[in-house]
């Protein structure tokens, strides 16, 4: 089968997206369990960056293994290792310590619905990065409703959700990762999606007390972010930003959905709102540039 092919292909775009993004959604509820299972208080931020940093170690081997597995070379080019560097920390090392922070005192549900400013932050810096990659009209009636979602969502005092550090940090959280989806897409033309997302998981390896349940969550998460990474970034090396980045709006659907299912969150309607608002200005931010791609 080949992969460009599959990935530039409508249907196997659409797959691939939903297969990357469901995965994806998974791990908000599944971080919120961890944490539990692990005794980790929102105040703990070491032993935070530290789980962080378990699961994309874990994350980083399963990669090599996959590597090696189909005779694929674990050496990085010359002159690459630079730009592995600052993919890993903008998109790793920055992304994920805000986040996993952030997480830690806010709501699964709201780390979901937030993670779909990913899709918005990637259409504005586009802008600056690709020349092929302009806003139109229909671009920024998608970027005003996208960001008046963020405005329900915290506007709304009776829900009992209110914009703290937490959510704070979730918002760098995405613009951390659209940052670094940017740079891999630039990076794919020097870089295996494998080599590039290998290496810069690999951040460090801390001890934690697991119980055989933690012990599966951190499996279950590292397995989450090296299957979902490599699709997602093999989606992004065949085809333009703005198409793909349309997809992302089902980040926050799955992953409001799981944190619903597992962890028992109620979704009020300040917070089903929002959850429109920003997946529908994804939808309509890149729906005339998907079909002009």
């Amino acid at each position: 089968m080949n992969v460009q092919k599959f990935c530039q292909h409508p249907a196997g775009m659409l797959v691939t997206a939903m297969v990357a993004t469901l995965l994806w959604g998974s791990a908000f509820p599944v971080i919120k369990l961890s944490y539990s299972a692990l005794a980790i208080a929102p105040d703990e931020i070491y032993e935070q960056i530290v789980f962080a940093g378990y699961r994309f170690l874990l994350a980083g081997v399963m990669i090599y293994m996959m590597m090696i597995v189909t005779g694929r070379s674990l050496r990085l080019k010359s002159g690459t290792i630079g730009t592995v560097i600052l993919i890993g920390f903008v998109l790793t090392f920055l992304q994920y310590i805000a986040f996993y922070i952030g997480l830690s005192r806010s709501f699964g549900f709201m780390g979901a619905i937030i993670s779909g400013m990913i899709s918005l932050f990637q259409l504005l810096l586009a802008q600056f990065w690709f020349r092929n990659d302009r806003l139109n009209w229909r671009s920024g009636i998608g970027l005003l409703l996208g960001f008046s979602g963020l405005f329900v969502l915290f506007a709304d005092r009776q829900s009992g959700i209110s914009f703290g550090w937490g959510e704070a940090l979730l918002i760098g959280s995405a613009l951390f990762c659209a940052i670094g989806n940017l740079l891999s897409k630039s990076a794919a033309k020097q870089l295996t999606v494998f080599a590039m997302n290998s290496h810069q998981m690999v951040i460090g390896l801390f001890p934690l007390d697991f119980q055989w349940k933690s012990l599966l969550y951190l499996v279950l998460l590292a397995f989450v972010s090296a299957a979902s990474f490599i699709l997602w970034h093999t989606l992004m090396k065949y085809n333009d930003v703005g198409r793909v980045s349309m997809f992302l709006f089902m980040i926050p659907l799955f992953g409001s959905g799981w944190s619903a299912l597992l962890l028992d969150e109620v979704l009020h309607a300040s917070a089903l709102a929002a959850l429109v608002l920003i997946s529908f200005g994804i939808i309509l931010a890149h729906r005339k540039r998907s079909a002009a791609s």
